[in-house]
This record gives C-alpha cells, structure tokens and sequence, in this order.
C-alpha cells in the first residue's frame, strides 16, 4: 500500500498546509522517489511522525504535539487505490478516534527508519517475524526511539540470516567488498551482532562504526520489500562517507523503481538533479517561516525543472549545479546570486576584507551568466525563498526588464558600474582561434560569420575593466571601495530587515484577511503622502547643495510594513537617486501611521552615500 496523499493538520508546526501529494513508482527508476529538505526545526521529521500515527497502535497523541492554535490533530492518507485512512483527536483531549479506514489500516504499513537508529547490544532469539509485522511494531512513539529497545530486533536478524545471501548481494552495492558478519549467542540467550573486518578482527555492534550500523538499517529495510512498499528513511546520510552517501543514494534509485521511497535529507548527496529533472520524482522544501504561519510546503514544479535540465546540459560550465549549488535546497533562506565563479571568490575576499558579516549564502559558484539569474530566481520563488538579492554586471541586457523581473519575486538586484568584478586582459588565444575561422569561411559563408560567429569570439577577447585586482591577495582599487562597501552594507540591511517585501508581509498574514486590510491601507497613505510631499528631496537639496536632484534617476519602492499594536502600523519607505554609474544616495525613511486617525508621523530618516564629491 503507497502513499499518493498526505494532510496533516494541528500536529506541532503544521496549521493550514496543503496536501502533499507523493511520487508512486511507475517502473522507471527514480519514479517512486521523494525527497524532503528544508532547515532543522521546519517540520521534516512532523511529516514522517504522521505516516506513523496512521500505522502504529497508539490511540493518543501527546499534548505538546498538539498545535495549541488548532487545539485539535487531523491526519488524513490517501493510498495508490484511492482508499482513505484519516485520524483526529477527539475534542480538547488527545484521544485518536480513526474516522476513516479503521479496517484499512490492518495492512498499512510503512517500513519507516527513525534518524536514531543503530543495532541493539543485546536482541534475543525469537521466532522469525515477517516484515510487515516488524514494520507496523516499530517506534510506537516516533520521536522517543529508545535505541536498546528496538521491537523485535532479534526475529528480524533471524529473517535476514534466513535469507543472508539476499541481503548480501544488496549490502554489497553500497560495500564492495563486503565484510563478513554473523550471530553469537551467550549463555542467557542473548544475541548480539559480530562483524569482521578485511584484517580478520572481530568486532560486536556496539564496537562498529556508526556508518556500517547505519547501512545495515537501511539495507535491511530494502532487500526484502516488495513492489507494493512505502520505505521512508530519515536523515540516510547519517555518518556516512561521501563515497558511501553517493553509492546509497544510487541504490535508493534503484529501489525507487518499484518501491516508493521517501527521505529526509540534509545532505547534497541525496539530491540527483538528473533523476529528479527527468523522471516524476519529487522534491519538496519544508519552511517553517515563524509560529504564526507554521510549517508550508513548495514542491519543485515542471518550470524549475525545465531550467536545472538545460544547466545540466551546459557542459561548458559543470559547477552550476554541483554540491555547493545543491547546498540552496538546505537553506533557511537569503540567498545572493552573481554571475559566475569569479564574482562568488570576489565578493567573498570583499566581504572578508571588509569585514561585512552579511547573513547570506552564494548560489555555489555562480549562476554560470547573467541570463541564468531570472531563471535561477524563479526557481528559488517556486520554492518558498522570501529574500534573494542578485549583482549583475554592468555589461547586461535589459536591465531594466532583469530588475523589474527580480523585484516582482519580492527579490532586489544591483548593477555594478564596471563590465565585470576584475579586470580581464585581452585574450590574445581567442583572438587565434577566430582569425583561423574566418579563413576557413567562404565568401557564400561570411555573412554568419560576421554576424554571429565574430560578435561571440569578440565578447570574448575583448579587455574589461573591474573593480578589483585578482591576486594573492585578492584587491580592491581604490576608486570602488566606497562603492563595495555601500553595495555590501545595503545587501546586509536588506538580509537583516525581516520581511521588507510588499508580497511577503502579505504572505505572512494571509490568515488574516482584516490585517491585510489594514495593511493595505496603511501603504495608501503613506503613497499618498509621499507623491504629494517633496520633503526627501528638499532634505537632500539641503544637505547636497549643488546636486540637482531632480535631474537624477529615481527609484522608490515601499519596504515593509508590519502591525505595531491595534491600528497602529510601522511602515518604512526606500528612495534611491543614482546618477552617472558610481554615484549612488539612498534614503530610508521610517513612518508611524495610526488608521483611526490617519496620523503619520515620520520618526527617523537613514540617509546612506556612495561615491559622492566631497564638494557637494
């Protein structure tokens, strides 16, 4: 029996989330594979903890697990045959009542691996127990696993004992070459596990190493399942070398195939962007944003897929997508986004030299060129991520478009003034390779070649100028340091201002319908004021006395607002004047405004400078 759908609803951080709708194998490997990522604390673990409510023979759950906002736990399954399994807790208290599929529930039974498994020290001789029947013993109460008590244990040995050679030839797919284990017993008839090594030593389970008790778990829950199994496995990387991480998650492939398999990862091994992009597999990224909101759930859509599989694609850039790339999927949040490699090593020894502690990760090593950062932003938009901030080079196309793009998302972006991050030398080689070319173009073909071929090869030679000196140590020159100190100071402002997108306080308090409101209003009158009131401007006029203000390029946007008490709203407003490519005044003003009596009330102005004359 598989899992097609899962609603769960009051269980800890999970309030108002939609259904997850699993991946059920199909016969093509990775087709019945689910991948669940996300932060510590976000609700992985909630997920798995509901699968094993539905098969366990507990009859209350725990009121600390109970949401004290819903005050009630609904967990509903529908299967692969449309059959429907659902939980609640009766009224105030934490009795389960099973509403539907009492009857169905007899043979639901997921083979679930808890992150707190080992072997036990000591398991005795019982009879052989079928899997099933282990499987629906096991973590009776998910989050409290006592390691020394696992149910049962000791028949499970017997079952793969019964079938070593089996289990073997499985175990020998992560672990080539295999080492040799077996049973020993003692005069209590106690069991205890022995394994030996490629130097003949001997070693009990509680003497081997946690990776080995690790596989052994997993590979034990794999070898004997049948087509019609759900395998979920939490946190399989677990102690694991990155060798062994790669091998297992090769294998879970391969399982995937006929079995349904759900894990919860935090590892960049567990995420193949091949079989994800190019099969039903699944991922989904687990957000716990703050209490209010709770758990919520973004799946990687067919359009996110459709941009990781023409990156793949590029073999002229293999990092875009390697395991530092992989490392998004694990993030809270705040991400920044730059053109390649050199811009990531870069900003890094600025941000170092600087000394800007900015809370944010790089995308890997870059998005492999500018046209892929609207790509790569809609991605991490269909995958819950609030604040991306985005350098482009000065040298891109329709900048306009880009920034218009990016700050729909909620996102922000910067061009910088020079047409790349370090200076580049005229690359005498490329120049080579292109005078050959056109030899070797007749006259029917030169019009491709100076239309198409030629502008790509000059591109590519030509010498750009950069804001810094690539060295050991890297260098910033000195007619940019004010401006990389500027650009890095409004990157850390923007990562450390809460939620300063219109989109995302709306998101936040969409269970809210009156706050929306509210908000809502509170923005009109301060967009009323501002379009009426030229205060910013005769402020600046007056403390830049010989800059014309109103000859420079404007850009004004509305940062944040959030509910102070009542109807009183803390509302703060970013204006930005910009004139040649270096120069750069930006302005944040923060407003008190009370909806009763539409009183607005500037309480202080940030005023920040970039590059400015001193004359003026």
């Amino acid at each position: 029996m598989l899992i097609k759908q899962l609603e769960i609803k009051g269980l800890r951080s999970f309030k108002n989330c939609p259904a997850i709708t699993f991946s059920v194998p199909n016969g093509e490997e990775g087709s019945g594979l689910n991948i669940l990522v996300g932060a510590n604390n976000s609700g992985k673990s909630t997920i798995i903890e509901a699968i094993n409510y539905l098969k366990s023979n507990n009859n209350f759950i725990p009121t600390t697990a109970i949401n004290p906002d819903i005050e009630k736990v609904k967990i509903n399954v529908v299967t692969d045959k449309n059959e429907e399994i659902c939980l609640e807790t009766i009224n105030d208290n934490s009795i389960i009542n099973f509403v539907v599929g009492k009857e169905i529930k007899q043979s639901f039974a997921p083979f679930i691996l808890s992150s707190k498994r080992g072997l036990p020290d000591n398991m005795y001789l019982n009879g052989i127990e079928g899997r099933d029947n282990y499987a629906k013993g096991l973590y009776q109460n998910y989050r409290k696993y006592d390691l020394n008590n696992q149910n049962n244990f000791g028949s499970r040995i017997r079952k793969i004992l019964a079938n070593k050679d089996s289990f073997d030839n499985v175990l020998g797919k992560v672990i080539n070459p295999i080492f040799d284990w077996k049973i020993v017993t003692n005069n209590n008839n106690q069991m205890n596990l022995a394994f030996t090594n490629k130097s003949g030593q001997e070693h009990s389970s509680d003497g081997v190493g946690d990776g080995i008790t690790n596989i052994f778990n997993i590979i034990d829950a794999l070898y004997d399942s049948d087509s019609n199994q759900t395998i979920i496995i939490d946190e399989p990387e677990t102690s694991l070398h990155p060798f062994f991480k790669e091998r297992l998650m090769d294998l879970l492939i391969e399982y995937s195939k006929t079995k349904q398999i759900i894990i919860s990862t935090h590892s960049q091994y567990f995420i193949d962007l091949n079989v994800l992009c190019n099969t039903q597999a699944s991922l989904f990224r687990i957000v716990k944003e703050n209490d209010d909101i709770g758990t919520q759930i973004f799946e990687l859509q067919e359009e996110s897929k459709k941009v990781f599989r023409s990156l793949l694609k590029d073999l002229h850039h293999p990092t875009a997508l390697s395991l530092d790339a992989k490392e998004v999927f694990f993030l809270k949040d705040n991400v920044i986004l730059v053109e390649g490699q050199d811009d990531v090593v870069g900003y890094k020894a600025c941000i170092e030299e600087l000394k800007i502690d900015i809370n944010a990760k790089f995308f890997g090593w870059g998005a492999s060129g500018n046209n892929n950062i609207p790509k790569l932003s809609r991605v991490l938009n269909q995958l819950g991520y609030k604040k991306v901030f985005a350098i482009y080079d000065n040298d891109v196309e329709d900048k306009e478009k880009k920034k218009n793009e990016l700050e729909k998302m909620g996102y922000m972006c910067e061009f910088i003034p020079t047409d790349d991050i370090r200076d580049k030398k005229v690359n005498s080689e490329i120049i080579k390779i292109k005078l050959l070319l056109k030899e070797k173009f007749s006259k029917e073909n030169k019009e491709i070649f100076d239309n198409i071929i030629e502008p790509v090869f000059n591109e590519n030679a030509k010498k750009k100028e950069g804001m810094l000196i690539f060295g050991n140590p890297i260098k910033i020159k000195d007619d940019y340091k004010d401006y990389i100190k500027n650009l890095l100071e409004r990157i850390k402002e923007y990562f450390e201002d809460g939620n300063n997108s219109e989109s995302q306080i709306k998101d936040k308090l969409s269970i809210d319908e009156n706050n929306i409101e509210n908000i809502r209003k509170a923005e009109d009158e301060i967009e009323i004021l501002v379009n009426n009131n030229h205060s910013i401007e005769k402020c600046l006029n007056r403390k830049f006395k010989k800059i014309n203000f109103s000859r420079m390029f404007k850009n004004s946007k509305l940062l944040s607002v959030k509910q102070l008490k009542n109807n009183n709203y803390w509302v703060v407003y970013y204006d930005e004047f910009t004139f040649g490519f270096q120069s750069i005044i930006s302005i944040y003003t923060y407003y008190k405004v009370d909806l009763v009596t539409k009183n607005i009330v500037m309480k202080k102005q940030k005023i920040k400078k970039y590059n400015i004359p001193k004359n003026m």
